[in-house]
């Protein structure tokens, strides 16, 4: 991987990891907005950081949006760390 590039992503609806994968991968929540004409019009992130995700989603210049990170991310993560 070169200047921090994704070269590759897992999706799904719910939290399923695997921990052991963890270190040297980041972790986190994408939000994307759009429609059946347009498709995707907006992407934001919320990466994991120390065992948190943040409060708001971020743009693709890593500037804090006012999309804040529903509150039950912040609960799933915390289940899957306990676990």
């Amino acid at each position: 991987m070169e200047d921090g590039d994704i070269v590759d992503s897992d999706f799904g609806d719910v939290l399923s990891f695997d921990k052991a994968q963890l270190p040297g991968n980041d972790l986190g929540l994408v939000r994307s907005t759009g429609n059946e004409m347009e498709g995707v019009t907006s992407i934001h992130w919320a990466y994991v950081k120390e065992g948190k995700l943040p409060e708001f989603f971020s743009d693709e210049l890593g500037r804090e949006t006012s999309f804040r990170v529903p509150a039950r991310f912040h609960l799933e993560l915390q289940k899957y760390f306990a676990s």
